[in-house]
């Protein structure tokens, strides 16, 4: 009798180790995650991405258009993809001298102090700084 338990608990075990590999992980893409466990997970990554697109946002390219002048100051367009006046507060903090706002388009033309420049770019509704484009008569 105690060689028919054994026997059993062999059986037992040959049938848990037949269990595709879908049944033992436990990951996001397994068939037996309960549907909880998967929208946590989906969560978490997307509360990564923004957190990642909105803090880590990549340092700018100074390229030979951006050089400051005389006084410290780089001529610049601020894009925004959502500007309102918070952001304004926010630029003149950063000691930018605003020329021109532009609403509708969402674009500020100003001077940004040289040292203050990555951290007009790492504002949250910034979405590119770029110098100028101005015409040139042939």
């Amino acid at each position: 009798m105690l060689k028919a338990l054994r026997a059993g608990t062999k059986q037992n075990k040959g049938q848990q180790e037949q269990k595709t590999p879908f049944e033992e992980t436990q990951g996001v893409f397994c068939y037996n995650v309960d549907m909880n466990k998967k929208i946590l997970v989906l969560a978490s990554f997307i509360v990564v991405l923004l957190v990642g697109y909105f803090f880590l946002k990549p340092i700018i390219l100074l390229d030979s258009s951006l050089k400051p002048n005389s006084e410290g100051y780089v001529q610049t367009y601020i894009v925004f993809w959502r500007l309102n006046s918070s952001d304004i507060q926010k630029l003149e903090k950063l000691g930018v001298q605003i020329e021109i706002i532009n609403q509708e388009l969402k674009i500020v033309q100003a001077e940004i102090p040289f040292k203050n420049l990555q951290s007009v770019v790492r504002l949250i509704n910034v979405l590119q700084v770029k110098s100028p484009e101005y015409l040139v008569n042939n």
